[in-house]
């Protein structure tokens, strides 16, 4: 059987000290997997390596059953592999519409609709539907989809974080320490969500 998502035997080093020691991992098509483990556990590095975010020394990484290891992260976008990190890392002095515009594959590729300061998603249907699901998610971010992401609440910055990540209509949404400083009613709305 062939799996969505193939990790094995990883090791990734920070220098000279090991983050992660030979670990194997896999998920399938429509499965949710969680990767438990305390601060320091090499979790968020197990992340970053799958999305070319940092060196593999050795493993193997595969999606849909293609070696993904070494593969750039723009690369790993356009195959559909998605990320939201810990810390969310949105723009703060840029809108919620701008943040999610922004990470549409289409203005990746060049959207023409573009006007820097004032984002349109008018023209361009596909950036339109995208925005319109991650609106129908997360309501409250079509609410305060003019103001500034730096003024919204840590959990409403978290909805966008994942919207943005959801722009780019991902086979595989990988998460990073998605409920992180949330307060417990945003952690089960977004894990709902999410479900």
């Amino acid at each position: 059987m062939s799996h969505l998502l193939e990790v094995k035997n990883l090791s990734v080093y920070y220098g000279t000290v090991k983050a992660i020691d030979n670990s194997s991992l896999f998920v399938n098509e429509g499965e949710i997997v969680a990767i438990l483990g305390a601060n320091g556990a090499g979790k968020s590095t197990l992340l970053k390596a799958v999305c070319g975010l940092v060196p593999i020394a050795q493993g193997e990484v595969f999606f849909r059953s293609q070696d993904i290891k070494g593969l750039t992260p723009d690369a790993l976008v356009k195959k559909r592999i998605s990320l939201v990190p810990e810390g969310r890392h949105i723009f703060q002095s840029m809108t919620v519409l701008e943040n999610l515009v922004i990470a549409s594959e289409n203005l990746l590729i060049g959207a023409k609709n573009l006007v820097v300061g004032a984002f349109t998603i008018g023209g361009n249907a596909a950036t339109q539907e995208a925005a319109n699901k991650v609106f129908e998610l997360f309501p409250v971010l079509r609410e305060r989809k003019n103001q500034k992401a730096g003024t919204l609440s840590t959990g409403e910055q978290q909805m966008l974080s994942i919207g943005r990540a959801l722009m780019l209509k991902p086979d595989l949404l990988l998460l990073d320490e998605p409920s992180l400083c949330l307060s417990p009613n945003y952690v089960e709305m977004v894990f709902k969500k999410l479900g």
